[in-house]
């Protein structure tokens, strides 16, 4: 299976809402129905680059995940934001629900992992899921991830935080 990133442009959250018919048309993809599940995602912001799409996407925003064989979006996500002080990033992704259970979230989450720890300024990665077991805790447990912490979450009362560090990704056996 191939998984490509492509970064969330301004143009692409202008076309999202028009609609998800024009988003595919304009990507000339397929959108599958029950996606996005968090369209709070695609908030158009300042750090969104320019309509026409010619200034380089922000590398610590938003990434549609596409399935370039069969030209369709399975989903998206990206990170939270700019390495912090603790040089420590967070991943977020979401996989539209007709393509669960089939590795497109533990690839998704991979990819954004292996791409932060490209960057040399980063020691961990980061991610949270609800405080419970679910399919999402299997996912980063995958990719390497271990269990951190659990902590308070305003929106959701409590949130797990998953996370890897930079030497026990370098050392993993892939």
């Amino acid at each position: 299976m191939n998984l490509t990133l492509m970064p969330v442009l301004k143009i692409h959250k202008l076309k999202l809402l028009e609609g998800k018919d024009q988003l595919g048309l304009y990507l000339n993809l397929d959108i599958p129905e029950s996606w996005p599940t968090f369209p709070e995602a695609f908030h158009i912001s300042d750090r969104d680059s320019k309509t026409d799409g010619s200034v380089e996407a922000d590398i610590w925003g938003g990434y549609f995940f596409i399935d370039e064989a069969a030209k369709r979006l399975v989903g998206n996500g990206g990170y939270t934001g700019a390495p912090d002080s603790a040089d420590s990033v967070e991943i977020g992704y979401e996989i539209a629900t007709e393509f669960w259970n089939r590795g497109y979230a533990t690839l998704a989450a991979g990819r954004l992992i292996e791409f932060a720890f490209g960057q040399p300024n980063v020691l961990r990665v980061k991610a949270t899921t609800l405080a419970e077991q679910n399919a999402s805790n299997n996912v980063l447990k995958k990719c390497g991830m271990k269990f951190l912490s659990e902590e308070p979450n305003s929106e959701l009362g409590k949130v797990w935080v998953f996370g890897i560090e930079r030497k026990d990704f370098e050392n993993r056996n892939p």
